[in-house]
């Protein structure tokens, strides 16, 4: 009996010295806000309080059915003087305020449970804070969650790591499922990384039931990351892509392959299986769509190389449908190939139809375009009275800098029968109008071509002939 006493002494003591020690730390007090989601089957509370390591804020959302006091009902109207709690085995979390149209705000105040402090002290956790009470009571964990992390192999943690591994969804039904498909024995770190990059258990099972596997959790945190689903590797598999390592699944992914693209690719003739193509096509524009375009106006091509080398150049159907109003016509993807590359447009081949040059080669074009004889050269030459040029002595005057002033300049100084030939040595030798009105003041008149190329290369006389 004595024996017995002096064990409840004991005990009333112990709990006494920790109601004191929790006594001395100040319970969390303070504001909340709250707001049903849809459905009214949940909701969203936001805690707000202040202590002694400043303002804290902590927002989590709980289904109505786990707060006690708290009805779907208070989602519609106005409900003044409410009070609800939220009951965990760590303590109580006691909610006071009002709520209108689904919309609450109020104080609240956290109750820590003696009889669970006493209960951790008892599985050697003897330094509960109230902050770690409070912590514990948000995310529901329970003695029993730490029995049986305990029985799974967790034992050695601290609270803050249970509670860590609680706050980023670890569950007991998680650990055991990840046990369940192999994957035992994992760290704390592995299993919060897991659970943040959102790899399920139906995604493990999946993955498996779909031919990808054994995989580390390395593995799994990137398949996920990248969007590879059990779906998309089913699709793919389907298509004869079986047995494709994580690399070649994330690889096509990322690249925007999808089980559609490639569907629609082989309907239009690419059946290639080369999975570096069809990322490269994927990679470059080349789409069923384009291909389907490009088949309209005549290309009926199922060379890949020939297709990416059309969408790298830019030949798009709008171009070649410009191009053929313009009056240029043709199904030669290397012509439109060269064409785009060289920056021949519809609207430079309009303009050099319109000047009177109608029925111009790819040649023609690409040797007009690349020295720079444009449709307004064309016209200003012609108003300079240098009309029916041909294409040859368009470029050579354009290559040699006789522009239309320079044409006008000299004929207002008397040379207005000159040939492209002659104007072409002037410019060469660098005869210009000032130089024929020096020559002219110096009383060199009426000189001739020739005599102007002379004088600009061996200099002046130094007296007048007159």
């Amino acid at each position: 009996m004595r024996k017995n006493n002096l064990r409840i002494l004991v005990a009333l003591v112990f709990v006494g010295i920790l109601s004191v020690g929790l006594a001395a730390q100040e319970a969390p007090r303070g504001e909340w806000r709250a707001s049903f989601q849809t459905g009214a089957e949940k909701i969203y509370l936001q805690l707000r309080w202040t202590n002694g390591d400043g303002t804290n804020t902590w927002g989590f959302d709980r289904p109505v059915s786990e707060i006690w006091g708290l009805e779907p009902s208070v989602s519609i109207g106005t409900h003044a003087g409410m009070k609800f709690e939220l009951r965990r085995d760590a303590g109580t979390i006691t909610f006071t305020g009002d709520f209108d149209k689904g919309v609450g705000v109020g104080q609240f105040q956290f109750t820590p449970s003696s009889d669970f402090v006493q209960a951790m002290k008892g599985m050697g956790y003897g330094d509960v804070t109230m902050l770690q009470l409070f912590q514990m009571t948000e995310f529901d964990i329970s003695r029993n969650y730490i029995q049986q992390m305990k029985s799974l192999g967790y034992g050695n943690m601290g609270i803050p790591e249970f509670i860590r591994m609680a706050s980023h969804g670890v569950s007991l039904d998680y650990i055991t499922g990840l046990r369940d498909q192999g994957y035992k024995d994992l760290s704390a770190d592995e299993l919060v990384r897991l659970r943040d990059h959102g790899v399920s258990l139906d995604f493990i099972r999946g993955m498996k039931a779909a031919g990808v596997g054994p995989l580390s959790t390395d593995q799994l945190v990137n398949l996920r990351n990248h969007g590879v689903s059990p779906e998309y590797v089913r699709d793919m598999s389907a298509l004869g892509f079986k047995g494709l390592g994580t690399d070649q699944l994330i690889n096509l992914r990322n690249h925007g392959v999808s089980a559609d693209y490639i569907r629609g690719m082989r309907d239009l003739g690419f059946t290639s299986s080369d999975l570096d193509q069809i990322v490269s096509m994927r990679n470059h524009g080349v789409s069923p769509e384009y291909v389907k375009e490009m088949r309209d106006l005549g290309f009926k091509t199922t060379s890949v190389d020939e297709i990416l080398r059309l969408r790298d150049r830019g030949v798009s159907a709008e171009y070649i449908r410009e191009l053929r109003a313009a009056g240029y016509a043709t199904s030669n993807a290397e012509e439109l190939v060269t064409l785009r590359s060289r920056g021949i447009s519809a609207e430079f081949i309009r303009g050099m139809r319109e000047a009177g040059y109608a029925q111009l080669s790819m040649d023609d074009l690409v040797n007009l375009r690349s020295h720079g004889v444009s449709s307004e050269f064309v016209r200003d030459m012609r108003s300079a009275g240098m009309d029916k040029l041909s294409l040859e002595q368009l470029v050579s005057l354009r290559n040699h800098g006789v522009s239309a002033e320079y044409v006008r300049e000299l004929k207002t100084l008397g040379y207005d029968h000159l040939t492209v030939d002659q104007l072409v040595s002037l410019r060469n030798h660098g005869v210009s109008a000032d130089f024929i009105r020096e020559v002219h003041r110096r009383g060199y008149k009426n000189s001739t071509v020739d005599e102007l190329i002379d004088m600009r290369s061996h200099g002046l006389p130094a007296k007048s002939i007159i």
